[in-house]
């Protein structure tokens, strides 16, 4: 456990989450995909500047859910 919490730590890690998503979007055709890759890759930045890593998850999560959910009202 305590190696991953070091992993998330690492702005690397969550900079080659932005890469994966990106290309498995691409290989899954994903549209939303680079919107995905773009948040985790603000995380990374963020990890990067300092930011608490269970910040980061949140932030990371909310940026999916934000790209991933549609809009209450539209079909």
């Amino acid at each position: 456990m305590n190696w991953l919490w070091k992993r998330m730590s690492e702005g690397s890690t969550w900079a080659g989450l932005a890469a994966i998503m990106l290309g498995a979007g691409q290989i899954g055709k994903i549209n939303e995909a680079p919107q995905v890759a773009d948040a985790l890759g603000q995380v990374a930045g963020a990890v990067s500047a300092g930011i608490d890593p269970v910040t980061a998850i949140i932030t990371a999560g909310a940026g999916a859910l934000a790209v991933l959910l549609k809009d209450k009202g539209q079909n």
